[in-house]
């Protein structure tokens, strides 16, 4: 069997990254400042760590054990660290204070004050 990974293990941990860079877009968060990168990184490891253990083992695994944590694992404490699990569930778009004080600067620098 040389199937390593299901429609599945791809698709469902997409959809949850997708999202997130939305979430970031919607937020006016900067790359390094919002949900999608941590996630694409915390998928990678977690996709790093499957394929280890299906070489391992020798055996098939269930990807989503490992992909899991990495994703969503990762979005939940973040999240949950910046106080905005709410909105990331409810998918509102956060207001960061730092991001409206660099908007405020931006049209008062356009203004000319």
């Amino acid at each position: 069997n040389d199937r390593l990974l299901g429609f599945g293990d791809i698709a469902l941990p997409g959809l949850l990254v997708s999202c997130l860079r939305r979430h970031d877009l919607l937020s006016r968060r900067p790359l390094t400042k919002g949900y999608f990168l941590p996630a694409l990184i915390g998928y990678f490891i977690g996709l790093n760590v499957t394929i280890a253990a299906l070489i391992m083992m020798r055996m098939g695994q269930p990807a989503l054990l490992y992909l899991v944590p990495g994703t969503l694992g990762t979005t939940v404490v973040l999240s949950s660290c910046r106080g905005e699990l709410n909105l990331l569930w409810d998918g509102i778009p956060a207001k960061d204070q730092v991001f409206e004080d660099s908007a405020e600067e931006d049209s008062e620098y356009k203004d000319g004050v």
